[in-house]
């Protein structure tokens, strides 16, 4: 019996210190810009400005043009904090349909996450939400015309505080 709960005991620790939260592909939440480049090799680095700051202080450090995503062509923005990955944010580019890559993208979405946990109306245009099993919020928006998605790890910090 004592084999047993030491097994049941070392392997839970194994599991809990090897556990990550993946944000986006293979973007874990924590990795470093170093660590960010190795996986996408083609992402490019920033310097940050006002426009690319943002509210709590994130920095966007890295870039990755026209990713293809379901047919639709993106810009990634890659967010850091005290240099740690903290959000990736996929943009829609000009040149797609914005209304039609929500559409297709929500779609896609609801066949991977199930039924958003909410959605968001506003006049300005629409957002939904998902929450991952490891606390990823992935925000898909269609606001004055332009498509992003958003993957943020902030939620599952907060959640953990509860």
């Amino acid at each position: 019996m004592k084999k047993i709960v030491f097994t049941f005991i070392i392997g839970l620790m194994v599991s809990t210190s090897s556990y990550c939260q993946i944000i986006w592909q293979k973007a874990e939440k924590g990795m470093t810009v170093a660590q960010v480049k190795k996986n996408f090799p083609k992402a490019q680095n920033v310097q940050p400005t006002d426009g690319t700051t943002l509210g709590d202080g994130a920095l966007r450090l890295l870039e990755l043009s026209d990713y293809e995503i379901n047919n639709f062509k993106f810009d990634a923005f890659f967010y850091f904090k005290d240099g740690k990955l903290i959000q990736v944010t996929l943009k829609a580019k000009q040149s797609e349909n914005q209304t039609l890559a929500y559409k297709k993208m929500v779609e896609a979405f609801r066949m991977k996450y199930g039924e958003e946990k909410s959605t968001n109306n506003m006049s300005i245009g629409q957002e939904k939400l998902w929450i991952t099993k490891d606390k990823t919020e992935i925000t898909v928006s269609l606001l004055g015309g332009d498509m992003n998605i958003y993957y943020s790890a902030r939620i599952g910090n907060e959640l953990n505080k509860i």
